[in-house]
């Protein structure tokens, strides 16, 4: 295989399923990721991209399938880059995203990974992103690296609300709402209350941030609940704490916890003895942070970290600093949660467990639980 020559039809047979949930393949001592294929398969893909020393493909023909391999539901998963699992079963999605999450810990420690799997696989975000382009009238998701927009009036992922919502904007006068937006550009649905609303090229999440899949969040916060429980902590600090999601129900049966929330602006909080730090986390320094919580936490029995994927750099100079006794980490990128615990000294691991806030999808959600060592 000639490293620059693209649109070359190859054959392939998958060896494993990489974090992104692309097939992984060796051709001509080149490896090439292949999306929508499972370990075992034989087929002929066509080569699209070369990045760096790797190549990228789609499939043109299963000619081997897999046990496992079944027919896609949504009407455009062959096209849309949004799900990447609905070639397959369930128990079988959940599987490889506990491999991808079991390699990346496998050098930090034995800890096993646990699973809480989601009831349902489709019809749970509450929030989705489509991309338009004026000129063709087109609007939905980009189709795998590239640009090219790709409809998706059926998409099985939203809530009954914003699917209702969802059909609106395919319909012809939709058009005349984005006469005063620029070419291109995104919009959002997302519930709000009983039906859903619309932004248009705002921020993600303008009608305030929740967990997308509001069943699963519940599952999280329960899962959560009884690791604090076990700890039994006086206090907590919660790095990008929102409205207090992550702790709230442990607070709620616990009057006496308290609890310090710091984020980059205030939210609506659960009870008039929380204190909110509006801090922008990524700016301030370890020694900001000393002044601030001193005066109100001496010791910290539990820092709570639940940040955005680019996960929190500075948190082993933050563990330095207040040494608190357990440690929570809520992540959305379990890339960087690695590289933010690989530099951890002091804490053992009590548990690895693997919450699906996005089925169907390459996402998971992460929860690890550090305690200090003795």
């Amino acid at each position: 295989m000639q490293n620059k020559k693209q649109n070359k039809i190859v054959n392939f047979e998958i060896d494993n399923i990489d974090p992104l949930g692309q097939g992984v393949s060796k051709i001509d001592n080149k490896i090439v990721f292949i999306p929508k294929t499972l370990p075992g398969e034989k087929g002929q893909a066509t080569i699209t991209k070369k990045k760096g020393k790797v190549f990228f493909a789609e499939a043109n023909k299963i000619e081997t399938a897999a046990e496992k391999r079944i027919e896609a539901e949504c009407p455009h998963y062959d096209q849309c880059s949004g799900c990447s699992f609905l070639h397959t079963d369930y128990e079988s999605e959940l599987n490889f995203k506990k491999i991808t999450l079991e390699r990346a810990f496998a050098q930090l420690t034995p800890t096993q990974v646990q699973v809480i799997g989601a009831k349902e696989r489709f019809h749970y975000r509450n929030r989705v992103q489509l991309h338009y382009h004026k000129n063709s009238k087109t609007i939905g998701q980009h189709k795998r690296m590239s640009h090219y927009i790709v409809e998706t009036k059926n998409c099985l992922l939203g809530t009954p609300e914003v699917q209702e919502k969802l059909q609106e904007v395919y319909d012809e006068k939709f058009w005349s709402k984005l006469s005063n937006q620029p070419p291109t550009g995104h919009l959002e649905i997302y519930k709000d209350g009983e039906s859903a609303s619309i932004s248009y090229n705002q921020n993600y999440a303008t009608g305030g941030f929740t967990q997308v899949n509001e069943q699963m969040n519940i599952e999280l916060n329960e899962y959560i609940f009884q690791i604090m429980n076990s700890a039994e902590p006086k206090n907590c600090v919660e790095l990008f704490g929102g409205n207090g999601n992550i702790s709230r129900k442990f607070k709620e049966q616990n009057p006496d916890f308290k609890r310090i929330l710091i984020d980059i602006y205030p939210h609506q909080i659960s009870s008039d003895d929380d204190l909110f730090l509006n801090l922008n986390i990524y700016k301030t320094e370890i020694s900001e942070f000393k002044s601030s919580l001193s005066k109100s936490f001496p010791k910290i029995d539990c820092l709570i970290i639940d940040p955005p994927r680019s996960g929190y750099k500075e948190l082993v100079n933050f563990l330095r600093e207040f040494e608190p006794k357990e440690i929570i980490y809520v992540s959305c990128d379990h890339q960087t949660l690695r590289r933010d615990l690989s530099q951890v000294e002091g804490y053992e691991f009590k548990s690895i467990t693997l919450v699906d806030l996005f089925p169907s999808t390459h996402h998971f959600e992460t929860v690890i639980h550090l305690v200090k060592k003795q």
